[in-house]
């Protein structure tokens, strides 16, 4: 790492391939239609400038927190 570098590491637990359905569109059709609906799910929403506390605030379980959004026009 040099001089400030981040190394972020994700997972990926979903497929795009189209069999037996493509899962993604699928729920983009079903939030479409108000079948899913997802902003219930979204337990917090922060503006993008309160990134470190919010991380701070999940790594150390200071709140409970299902989804978290940022918002950057907040």
């Amino acid at each position: 790492m040099f001089k400030g570098e981040l190394a972020i590491l994700g997972s990926w637990n979903s497929s795009i391939a189209p069999l037996p359905i493509n899962e993604w569109e699928s729920a983009l059709k079903f939030m479409n239609s108000g079948k899913i609906q997802v902003k219930p799910l979204i337990s917090h929403r922060v503006r993008l400038e309160d990134c470190q506390s919010v991380f701070e605030m999940m790594f150390y379980k200071k709140e409970v927190f299902t989804k978290v959004m940022f918002e950057p026009e907040l």
